[in-house]
């Protein structure tokens, strides 16, 4: 696995100190096996070690450095076969550091171990030095000539495990040096050690971290050659002078990943991002972009590559996932960018000091994001919709419920007129008197009827007029027949209009006849019965205070309505109070769910701060302070009972710091200095999370004890966890947070990278100690660390 480590920067190697070829002539086993078919070649030896998966090798004989270039004679075929078309079973990289055991007066072993470059010469030479094999030289005077010949001195068999894990850039003996000044538990790890267990995986990737940066076509980075960093999956430090575009990166992510929502709007980084965050017009203008400016962010997650792309213009894909089979990037099925799918944590120049400020907002922003809260705001906000849509409901059966009274006393009324029209038999009155109202009227209609017949059959008799013929149109003597035929036609023309007339006649007298016996008949005689019981009734009912005794059908309807409408509120009443006792039970589930975040944000402030000796945090379910519920309701202005019946303050934070950074004497961070209170916040944040964190100058407001005692110790302790990018000016991070990868940036017209590499380059040695600030403990580790650099 460590064969395919594919990052740059400093990474971790399996290194065996101490071995022993067949030159150390107190290995019975193959001094016997010598000239014979088992006896041990160099191939062989090197085979053992490829085998055990070993990286680095220090041979060390007793007293000889004989085996060096047979070794590496043979390690060159290997290396020369396993690049043709049937490379050596087995063959992996193997680097070789020359070195031996020494013997010195008082019984004393040391291995001095050279660069890989060494030979068995360089050992010969050595040896000699020390006169005879060091048989007279004491141990200081022998470390003394190995240290003048160039080598490193370590005690023999301090190094008693099979291996011990080596973190360089390469394997050199002055990244082998630097690693060993570092010590164990930072770039040294003993195969033996209790206290790493198997706990150290030293290939196991986040699950998410950045692979690369590219900024293309920015307004002072980036044009005409794109600016990129390659990053490392743990630790890579951002330095260089004021200007260079250390902050400009961090806007980039900022960009790729769309988290430009998260700077508190007005705050002084969102003040700083929104500046950048423009294309500038004109060269006096603001914004550190162009309109072809294109910025792109390759990351894994979870074991595949994907690139984030972010444009100016907003066109093109935002999401392209790594395909194997066509060996380049295709557009993902999902464009969506969010913090669930591509988490990262980002922290601009100043934002760090505004979590500790007098809002505590932001910081239950970054606990309730750490925490994983989300589940349970989304069931405290289906649990508030829920009881508000049932409050809804109950306001809305009010309005109508609201009537039932009125509609009780219209049908109460109704049934009182009824009853007054039913108990005196007046429906029997009414009843007669509408019928026979309605038979005198169709009697009338009836003679009315005959009465416009007879004057339509005299209007159409004056009709019946014969034509006059034209004037000399027939002769009367050759025409004869035919003005006779006409004469006749004409007379009985004449006769059917005197018979019309006489029927209309006929007709109008005979009504009059039909009428006359009828108004004088017995069933005349009931229709004025009739009226007359009708008009006593509407003279009695009109003293009950009854006006229409013809309302009595009316009524009915009305009073059937009027029932039917109560009973249906009636049971609108009852589920009225079923969605009240429904209410209820939704109002205990929201109350539940709103407990259950300030749970969840307890229970992870206490795992995540558990023995942090900086700082410790605990929730105060809803504030419990006055000013917090004064101010909570001045903000809230509820539209309605039941809004303030679902809704609870904001839960409070009391957040303590150790001022000496012991785990002792706690003190409220209310009491501390803006750099103490910066301090706490950023020993939280390094103590949780899995998700690449970037940190833009940290150490600003920190003083160096604590950006020491605290900064540094968290990043070691948490950088094999997560991906760490920091932006700083302070030695302290780089040099003794240990930063696997260090980017030194410039400028020259536009911003640059300079220099990429590791703190074993000698080169980038040189540009720590030009380009960082800081402290006195700074400069004298750097001095232990760095020391061939002024």
């Amino acid at each position: 696995m460590n064969q395919n480590w594919n990052y740059p920067g400093a990474r971790w190697w399996k290194f065996d100190f101490h071995t022993h070829t067949p030159a150390s002539r107190d290995t019975d086993a193959w001094q016997t096996a010598i000239g014979m078919p088992q006896e041990l070649t160099p191939e062989t030896w090197l085979r053992k070690y490829m085998a055990a998966e070993i990286d680095c090798v220090a041979i060390t004989d007793h007293n000889s450095g004989d085996w060096i270039d047979k070794l590496k004679s043979a390690y060159d075929n290997l290396k020369q076969a396993a690049g043709t078309d049937t490379p050596p079973v087995g063959f992996r990289e193997l680097y070789l550091f020359p070195g031996v055991e020494i013997s010195v007066q008082g019984g004393i072993h040391l291995l001095a171990i050279f660069d890989p470059s060494a030979t068995s010469r360089t050992i010969n030479d050595l040896l000699a030095r020390v006169n005879d094999c060091g048989t007279r030289e004491g141990g200081a005077e022998g470390v003394k000539k190995i240290l003048v010949a160039g080598g490193i001195v370590i005690p023999a068999h301090v190094d008693s495990a099979k291996y011990t894990w080596i973190k360089m850039a390469a394997p050199s003996l002055e990244g082998l040096r630097l690693a060993l000044l570092d010590g164990q538990g930072v770039s040294v790890r003993r195969s033996d050690d209790s206290d790493d267990g198997d706990d150290f995986k030293p290939f196991q990737k986040p699950e998410h971290f950045i692979e690369s940066i590219e900024i293309h076509n920015a307004r002072f980075m980036g044009q005409g050659k794109p600016a990129v960093l390659a990053c490392n999956p743990y630790f890579n430090a951002l330095i260089g002078g004021r200007g260079t575009g250390k902050s400009t990166v961090v806007h980039a992510v900022r960009l790729a990943y769309q988290r430009e929502k998260e700077l508190p709007v007005g705050s002084e980084a969102g003040q700083t991002f929104d500046r950048f965050n423009k294309v500038a017009g004109r060269h006096v203008d603001e914004g550190g972009l162009r309109p072809e400016t294109e910025i792109r962010v390759q990351v894994s997650r979870d074991g595949c590559t994907y690139r984030l792309t972010w444009r100016q213009d907003g066109q093109g894909h935002a999401v392209e996932e790594w395909d194997d089979t066509t060996r380049a990037f295709k557009p993902s099925g999902s464009q969506a960018i969010s913090a669930q799918r591509f988490p990262i944590r980002l922290f601009s120049q100043g934002q760090i000091a505004a979590l500790a400020g007098d809002s505590q907002q932001a910081l239950l922003k970054v606990i309730d994001d750490a925490a994983g809260t989300a589940a349970q705001q989304l069931k405290f906000e289906e649990a508030r919709q829920a009881f508000l849509a049932t409050q809804a409901q109950m306001r809305e059966l009010d309005g109508k419920l609201r009537a039932r009274d009125a509609l009780e006393l219209s049908l109460q009324d109704v049934q009182r007129k009824l009853a007054r029209f039913e108990g005196a038999d007046h429906a029997a009155v009414l009843k007669n008197y509408q019928r026979t109202s309605r038979q005198g009227r169709e009697v009338e209609r009836q003679f009315e009827s005959a009465a416009d017949l007879a004057n339509r059959l005299k209007v159409f008799a004056q009709e019946l007029l014969a034509e006059d013929l034209p004037e000399g149109l027939f002769d009367p003597g050759a025409d004869e027949v035919a003005l006779q035929t006409v004469q006749k036609l004409q007379a009985a023309i004449a006769k059917a209009r005197s018979e019309v007339e006489h029927v209309a006649t006929t007709l109008d007298a005979q009504s009059s006849v039909l009428l006359t016996e009828l108004s004088s008949s017995g069933w005349m005689a009931k229709v004025a019965d009739a009226k007359a019981a009708y008009d006593k009734l509407k003279a009695d009912l009109q003293q009950q205070g009854v006006n229409d005794p013809s309302a009595y059908g009316r009524l009915v309807q009305e009073g059937q309505r009027l029932d039917t409408e109560v009973k249906r509120l009636d049971a609108l009443q009852k589920l009225r109070e079923s969605l009240g006792d429904k209410a209820q039970v939704q109002l205990e589930e929201v109350r539940a769910a709103r407990r259950a975040i300030s749970t969840c944000r307890t229970q992870f402030l206490q795992s995540t701060l558990e023995g942090n000796p900086y700082v410790r945090m605990a929730i105060i379910p809803y504030g419990r302070d006055a000013h917090t519920m004064e101010r909570a309701h001045r903000e809230l202005h509820p539209k309605a009972q039941d809004d303030e019946l679902c809704w609870f303050p904001e839960d409070g934070l009391c957040v303590e710091y150790s001022r000496k950074g012991d785990g002792r004497d706690f003190q409220s961070i209310a009491q501390a200095s803006a750099g103490q209170r910066a301090a706490a916040m950023l020993a939280f944040l390094l103590a949780h999370g899995s998700e690449p964190l970037v940190l833009d100058q940290p150490e600003d407001d920190l003083d160096n004890h604590l950006i020491y005692g605290l900064v540094v110790q968290q990043i070691r302790a948490n950088k094999l966890r997560r991906q760490l990018i920091i932006v700083t000016h302070n030695p302290n991070i780089v040099v003794n947070g240990d930063a696997e990868l260090i980017h030194v940036l410039d400028f020259n017209s536009q911003c640059f990278v300079k220099q990429t590499g590791s703190l074993q380059d000698l080169a980038m040695r040189g540009e720590v100690c030009q380009v960082m600030e800081g402290g006195k403990e700074a400069f004298e580790r750097r001095y232990q660390r760095l020391g061939g650099v002024a």
